[in-house]
């Protein structure tokens, strides 16, 4: 089936097939010129009548007992209209925005795989297939990972639109050659669960978790490793109590939460004041910090409960965690995947957990810059980034990173099912944002002005994204891509020779 142009401007073109099956919201089509070829998208389509309004409103006016004129019945004089919008001009040598008009007379083809092979590379980040409507072609969308990482990837859907399934098709992508590290915290322990099949897990993949199996690393943190800006959006602090973290940690160093939970911390500002209001304003402020972190990492003067250890608690033959950030560290060096297990911990500590390693990894890319070091690339995958990057979101971590990471080699993947709550000078540091079905219409809006490219004329696909369906927006690409991803279940079946898992037993 073909399509012919009879009107078009410097934005849309519109079409009406020549036989066959109407096109489907967002099908690809092809000019193929002698010189060049153009490739457009379907954004709109609809049946219109051959009969002139003028005319209708005439013939209902002048019937007697005239009834409404029926336009859907077979022959009836109706004709469909595609709407199209150009996307991208190709000649021999240059890949090109539309800027020439397509004349009427003009025939478009169906897209087939050969009209998209300029897109297909051999390596890189794997994100999908390209898709015509509903068809799958033959050509996969691979992106320098280098590039698109380390420059910030958002990722939006609404709820059960595949951004999980997403994620683990990057990540699997990324175990495959490694070339950047990637920390990503779990709080489902799926990704980890989907990763461990891999062909190369063993050497690129590595997991930190409270109760390892077999293969996975213990996970343990020594509260000696965390500084009071660590606690940047992982709890609310008052100005007091803000102020007597930092005076804890110049007193007492790395001891700091030790001593303020089970040593002599909350006695120790006596003295700094004069006897009076101050001296006791202190003294609430350390007693409400300590119920507060004392929460934060279910620890008490007896026992260390979850992962967070007081060095006075550890038992002997336990892990105490002093080396935590500095396993991390060598392992994002080294270009592994690291998951961190955070299922059985609070929603805070997992954000702490996170801010310490990306704040840790922030400072050393600084330091290794300022002596001209080589810089090892590294990912952060941040689930419900409005936590951290939203606009009353405090300052962290992560916002530290989308605005400056790049800088240093860090880049984040951010997923939100809400990105009109992200400031947009965050939005406009994410160079590579990928879209999956969106319900909401300020949503859609939302990504609509802040995509790579011109989406103006497609919030009706992002409506009707089905589960894995997919639009990508880069600087790395010229045209937004649709694409279909595939389920990690089906990339498993293609890769995966049946192996033995690290602790399973041979039958």
């Amino acid at each position: 089936m073909s399509l012919r142009v009879f009107m078009s401007d410097s934005e849309l073109v519109y079409a009406a097939p020549t036989g066959g099956e109407p096109p489907h919201l967002g099908e690809l089509f092809v000019l193929r010129g002698s010189d060049r070829s153009v490739l457009l998208k379907v954004v709109g389509h609809g049946y219109v009548s051959t009969i002139r309004n003028e005319l209708l409103a005439m013939m209902s006016r002048d019937w007697d007992n005239a009834e409404p004129v029926q336009l859907t019945y077979s022959g009836s004089p109706t004709t469909f209209v595609a709407k199209l919008k150009p996307l991208i001009e190709r000649t021999p040598n240059t890949l090109r925005p539309v800027r020439s008009a397509i004349p009427p007379g003009t025939e478009l083809h169906r897209a087939r795989g050969e009209d998209l092979a300029f897109v297909q590379r051999s390596t890189g980040l794997f994100l999908g297939h390209v898709r015509s409507g509903y068809t799958v072609l033959p050509v996969e969308l691979r992106l320098d990972p280098l590039r698109v990482v380390t420059e910030h990837v958002l990722v939006a859907a609404s709820t059960g639109r595949g951004k999980s399934n997403l994620l683990k098709v990057l990540l699997w992508s990324l175990l495959e050659s490694p070339k950047l590290g990637v920390f990503v915290v779990d709080p489902h322990r799926e990704y980890y669960s989907a990763l461990i099949d891999h062909p190369q897990a063993q050497e690129n993949l590595v997991c930190f978790s409270p109760n390892p199996k077999p293969g996975e690393v213990k996970l343990a943190i020594n509260t000696r490793l965390i500084k009071p800006y660590h606690l940047n959006g992982v709890i609310n602090l008052s100005e007091p109590q803000e102020r007597e973290a930092y005076l804890l940690y110049k007193e007492y160093n790395q001891d700091w939460i030790e001593q303020l939970l089970v040593g002599e911390g909350l006695e120790s500002s006596a003295g700094r004041f004069e006897e009076g209001d101050l001296d006791h304003g202190a003294r609430v402020a350390r007693a409400t910090l300590s119920r507060k972190l004392m929460r934060l990492l279910s620890v008490n003067s007896e026992s260390s409960r979850g992962i967070f250890r007081l060095p006075s608690s550890v038992e002997r033959g336990d892990v105490n965690g002093s080396d935590f950030l500095e396993r991390v560290f060598e392992e994002v060096e080294s270009r592994k995947v690291v998951v961190v297990d955070t299922s059985n911990l609070s929603e805070d500590a997992e954000l702490l957990v996170g801010n310490m390693v990306a704040y840790m990894i922030l400072d050393r890319h600084m330091r290794m810059k300022q002596e001209n070091r080589p810089l090892t690339p590294v990912g952060f995958v941040l689930e419900e980034a409005p936590r951290v990057l939203g606009v009353d979101a405090p300052e962290n971590a992560y916002m530290k990173l989308a605005r400056e990471g790049r800088k240093f080699g860090i880049g984040l993947v951010a997923v939100t099912q809400l990105i009109s709550v992200i400031p947009e000078e965050i939005l406009a540091n994410m160079n590579t944002k990928i879209y999956l079905g969106m319900a909401s219409g300020k949503e859609r809006r939302a990504a609509i002005d802040n995509a790579l490219h011109d989406l103006s004329e497609e919030e009706d696909e992002l409506l009707r994204l089905d589960v894995g369906e997919a639009i990508v927006t880069s600087t790395s690409l010229g045209f937004p891509v649709p694409i279909r991803i595939p389920f990690i279940d089906e990339i498993k079946r293609v890769d995966v020779p049946r192996r033995v898992r690290p602790g399973e037993k041979l039958v």
